[in-house]
Protein backbone atom coordinates (compact mmCIF):
# COMPACT_ATOMS: atom_id res chain seq x y z
CA UNK A 1 0.00 0.00 0.00
CA UNK A 2 1.39 3.58 -1.01
CA UNK A 3 1.74 6.24 1.41
CA UNK A 4 -0.94 8.11 -0.94
CA UNK A 5 -3.67 5.34 -0.25
CA UNK A 6 -2.86 4.63 3.17
CA UNK A 7 -3.45 8.58 4.05
CA UNK A 8 -6.74 8.48 2.08
CA UNK A 9 -7.41 5.29 4.09
CA UNK A 10 -6.80 6.85 7.56
CA UNK A 11 -8.38 9.72 6.55
CA UNK A 12 -11.84 7.72 5.56
CA UNK A 13 -11.68 5.40 8.87
CA UNK A 14 -11.47 8.93 10.53
CA UNK A 15 -14.53 10.82 9.71
CA UNK A 16 -16.60 7.45 10.06
CA UNK A 17 -15.46 7.63 13.53
CA UNK A 18 -16.15 11.57 13.60
CA UNK A 19 -19.49 10.45 12.03
CA UNK A 20 -20.27 7.54 14.50
CA UNK A 21 -19.03 9.52 17.30
CA UNK A 22 -21.03 12.80 16.92
CA UNK A 23 -24.41 10.07 16.41
CA UNK A 24 -23.54 9.04 19.60
CA UNK A 25 -23.59 11.90 21.32
CA UNK A 26 -26.51 13.15 19.79
CA UNK A 27 -28.69 10.04 18.56
CA UNK A 28 -31.86 10.78 16.88
CA UNK A 29 -34.89 11.68 19.12
CA UNK A 30 -36.38 8.03 17.76
CA UNK A 31 -33.27 6.02 18.96
CA UNK A 32 -32.69 7.95 22.29
CA UNK A 33 -36.97 7.51 23.09
CA UNK A 34 -36.60 3.84 22.09
CA UNK A 35 -33.57 3.14 23.67
CA UNK A 36 -34.56 5.02 27.67
CA UNK A 37 -37.51 3.35 27.32
CA UNK A 38 -36.35 -0.06 26.90
CA UNK A 39 -33.34 0.29 29.17
CA UNK A 40 -35.60 2.06 31.87
CA UNK A 41 -38.25 -0.64 31.41
CA UNK A 42 -36.19 -3.65 32.01
CA UNK A 43 -34.28 -2.17 35.17
CA UNK A 44 -38.17 -1.31 36.36
CA UNK A 45 -38.67 -5.02 35.73
CA UNK A 46 -35.42 -6.17 37.06
CA UNK A 47 -36.06 -4.33 40.81
CA UNK A 48 -38.98 -5.57 40.85
CA UNK A 49 -38.25 -8.66 40.39
CA UNK A 50 -35.68 -8.60 42.80
CA UNK A 51 -37.69 -6.90 45.69
CA UNK A 52 -40.49 -9.56 45.11
CA UNK A 53 -38.25 -12.17 45.19
CA UNK A 54 -36.62 -10.86 48.81
CA UNK A 55 -39.45 -10.00 50.21
CA UNK A 56 -41.39 -13.46 49.77
CA UNK A 57 -38.41 -15.18 50.98
CA UNK A 58 -38.28 -13.32 54.15
CA UNK A 59 -41.74 -13.37 54.90
CA UNK A 60 -42.04 -17.07 54.22
CA UNK A 61 -38.60 -17.59 56.56
CA UNK A 62 -40.49 -15.42 59.34
CA UNK A 63 -44.38 -16.19 58.92
CA UNK A 64 -46.27 -18.51 60.94
CA UNK A 65 -48.31 -19.16 57.85
CA UNK A 66 -46.26 -19.76 55.00
CA UNK A 67 -49.58 -21.44 53.16
CA UNK A 68 -51.04 -18.12 53.00
CA UNK A 69 -48.28 -16.58 50.46
CA UNK A 70 -48.07 -16.64 47.48
CA UNK A 71 -44.91 -16.47 45.31
CA UNK A 72 -44.26 -13.43 43.48
CA UNK A 73 -45.42 -13.56 39.77
CA UNK A 74 -43.54 -12.09 36.92
CA UNK A 75 -46.62 -9.82 35.82
CA UNK A 76 -45.99 -7.58 38.60
CA UNK A 77 -42.20 -7.07 37.35
CA UNK A 78 -43.93 -6.70 33.72
CA UNK A 79 -46.56 -3.98 35.36
CA UNK A 80 -43.71 -1.98 36.78
CA UNK A 81 -41.49 -1.77 33.60
CA UNK A 82 -44.40 -0.75 31.70
CA UNK A 83 -44.85 2.36 33.77
CA UNK A 84 -41.16 3.13 34.58
CA UNK A 85 -40.11 2.83 31.10
CA UNK A 86 -43.29 4.38 29.53
CA UNK A 87 -42.99 7.28 32.02
CA UNK A 88 -39.07 7.89 31.26
CA UNK A 89 -39.82 7.49 27.20
CA UNK A 90 -42.08 9.84 27.14
CA UNK A 91 -40.21 12.36 29.80
CA UNK A 92 -37.44 12.12 27.21
CA UNK A 93 -39.45 13.41 24.09
CA UNK A 94 -40.99 15.67 25.55
CA UNK A 95 -37.46 17.06 26.98
CA UNK A 96 -36.02 17.04 23.51
CA UNK A 97 -39.39 18.27 21.86
CA UNK A 98 -39.99 21.58 24.59
CA UNK A 99 -36.42 21.75 25.40
CA UNK A 100 -36.92 21.80 28.80
CA UNK A 101 -38.09 19.51 32.12
CA UNK A 102 -40.85 21.37 34.18
CA UNK A 103 -43.72 20.21 35.48
CA UNK A 104 -46.35 19.94 32.11
CA UNK A 105 -43.37 17.56 31.21
CA UNK A 106 -43.40 15.33 34.12
CA UNK A 107 -47.62 15.67 34.00
CA UNK A 108 -47.49 14.43 30.31
CA UNK A 109 -44.88 12.03 30.80
CA UNK A 110 -47.33 11.03 34.44
CA UNK A 111 -50.39 10.48 32.89
CA UNK A 112 -49.22 8.41 29.58
CA UNK A 113 -47.13 6.32 31.93
CA UNK A 114 -50.45 6.07 34.42
CA UNK A 115 -52.46 5.14 30.97
CA UNK A 116 -50.74 2.74 29.29
CA UNK A 117 -49.77 0.75 32.98
CA UNK A 118 -53.81 0.54 33.57
CA UNK A 119 -54.00 -0.75 29.72
CA UNK A 120 -51.59 -3.55 30.43
CA UNK A 121 -53.37 -4.47 33.47
CA UNK A 122 -56.36 -4.47 31.67
CA UNK A 123 -58.54 -1.58 33.53
CA UNK A 124 -61.67 -0.84 32.53
CA UNK A 125 -61.97 2.85 30.17
CA UNK A 126 -62.42 4.59 33.32
CA UNK A 127 -59.76 2.94 35.27
CA UNK A 128 -57.12 3.92 32.86
CA UNK A 129 -58.37 7.59 32.45
CA UNK A 130 -58.02 7.67 36.45
CA UNK A 131 -54.70 6.43 37.02
CA UNK A 132 -53.33 8.14 34.58
CA UNK A 133 -54.63 11.45 36.27
CA UNK A 134 -53.29 9.92 39.35
CA UNK A 135 -50.06 9.10 38.27
CA UNK A 136 -49.77 12.57 37.04
CA UNK A 137 -50.53 14.40 39.77
CA UNK A 138 -48.15 12.01 41.76
CA UNK A 139 -45.22 12.88 39.07
CA UNK A 140 -46.19 16.61 39.59
CA UNK A 141 -46.18 16.28 43.46
CA UNK A 142 -42.96 14.63 42.82
CA UNK A 143 -41.18 17.55 40.90
CA UNK A 144 -42.71 19.87 42.92
CA UNK A 145 -40.93 18.78 46.62
CA UNK A 146 -38.01 18.01 44.42
CA UNK A 147 -38.03 21.60 43.18
CA UNK A 148 -38.14 22.83 46.82
CA UNK A 149 -35.27 20.24 48.32
CA UNK A 150 -33.36 21.77 45.66
CA UNK A 151 -33.87 25.35 45.61
CA UNK A 152 -32.78 25.43 49.58
CA UNK A 153 -29.55 24.02 48.57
Amino acid sequence: MTNGKRNGFSTAVKELETLCKNWVEKPPLVVEAAVVTIVNGVQGALIREIFDNIGFRVASAYSVTPSQLKPPHWINARNTGVLIGAKMGIKCVMKKVRGKEDSQTRMIAGFGAGVLFSLVCGDPPAVVITSGVIVALVEEGYFKVKEKLTART
